[in-house]
């Protein structure tokens, strides 16, 4: 299974952005 450029871009932009939020916004449970 072969991702497009396009669609491997989307898909890193979404962890990154995943994580960063993560990172900055802790949830305290």
């Amino acid at each position: 299974m072969s991702l497009t450029r396009r669609q491997f871009i989307k898909r890193v932009a979404a962890l990154t952005a995943a994580g960063y939020v993560g990172m900055n916004l802790p949830f305290d449970e």
